[in-house]
């Protein structure tokens, strides 16, 4: 019996010990430190985005993120003009979009994205030449507010007679070629369907000679048969 009370009070002891260390450990390394970062909080976007003068232009850019899209999701889009190294915001979104209303891209951003589906594109309707921009899209989704700010290059051109030729080209094949290869196959089964009825045609006027032959051989021979 001396032996189990000592026993207990060591592990009792042990116990008080253990649970002293991990108070010690907890204060000297917060654990606040390790959620100021989620790694799982991304934004993704191409650095690449060319477009044409007139011709509507997507900004695509995309995040993932560990907690539940709420409505303090927030969403901030900045441009920075090759002649300036000062942004200035051109679209927010807090439950709403709130595309900018004055400067270089008044009246021309429009929401194109899905927050629950995890796309925070915005769309750029006729553009110009004077719209070439660098482009910025922060995403923060309480608690996950840091990451990478991915930049996204805006190269706007005129479209060249190179390329309407290649558009040219490209509605051929997608157009054109299908409705031809169409209508090969709808002659091919018209040839064969005529085909087939000439034979049906001839084999019935085979067998309609060989009747008529037939009844002319009896009727002679019963007229040679009566006296």
């Amino acid at each position: 019996m001396a032996f189990n009370h000592d026993l207990q009070i060591s592990a009792a002891l042990a116990f008080r010990i253990i649970t002293a260390l991990a108070l010690m450990l907890s204060f000297s390394f917060p654990l606040e430190s390790t959620m100021l970062y989620n790694f799982d909080h991304r934004i993704s976007a191409a650095f690449d985005l060319p477009g044409y003068v007139g011709e509507n232009v997507k900004l695509r850019c995309t995040f993932k993120s560990s907690s539940y899209v709420t409505d303090k999701l927030t969403i901030d889009c900045k441009y920075r003009p090759p002649s300036s190294s000062r942004t200035k915001s051109v679209f927010h979104y807090q439950s709403f979009q709130y595309p900018t209303t004055a400067g270089t891209f008044q009246d021309q951003i429009s929401w194109a994205g899905n927050v629950y589906k995890g796309d925070t594109s915005i769309s750029i309707s006729n553009p110009n030449l004077i719209d070439n921009s660098t482009f910025s899209c922060s995403v923060k989704n309480l608690p996950d507010v840091h990451h990478d700010i991915p930049l996204m290059e805006l190269t706007i051109t005129e479209r060249g007679f190179d390329t309407m030729l290649s558009s040219v080209a490209l509605l051929s094949i997608l157009v054109f070629i299908p409705s031809a290869v169409v209508i090969v196959l709808m002659l091919v089964r018209i040839s064969r369907k005529a085909a087939e009825m000439k034979k049906q045609r001839k084999s019935g006027y085979k067998k309609k000679s060989w009747s008529s032959r037939k009844m002319a051989e009896e009727k002679l021979e019963v007229k040679q048969a009566l006296p």
